[in-house]
């Protein structure tokens, strides 16, 4: 898909600028890719399993970004259901389906 391919290059441009400003984040500024994500849900509906890992792999990093952890560190999954409040890709794509 041409779409995810642009969008997954841009935002992780964007994350490795942010990296340098990280202690300045907060969970609002990270929002910005979540919702940018959101947006394109109804492209996504019915997107193969390798286009939603792209993607996972993307709000993953963006996690990490936040918290300050390390690619391997444990308990990504918990900072980002309990602490964020984010869905994985798929749950994003299924549950912003059902709303429309």
């Amino acid at each position: 898909m041409l779409l995810e391919s642009i969008m997954v290059s841009q935002w992780t441009g964007k994350l490795r600028q942010l990296r340098r400003v990280r202690r300045s984040l907060d969970t609002e500024s990270a929002a910005t890719l979540a919702s940018c994500i959101d947006y394109c849900n109804v492209l996504l509906a019915g997107a193969p399993k390798a286009t939603t890992d792209k993607l996972q792999r993307l709000l993953n990093a963006a996690a990490r970004l936040l918290s300050g952890t390390k690619k391997f560190d444990r308990g990504l999954s918990q900072l980002m259901h309990v602490d964020l409040h984010w869905l994985d890709v798929p749950e994003r794509v299924i549950r912003y389906d059902a709303i429309r």
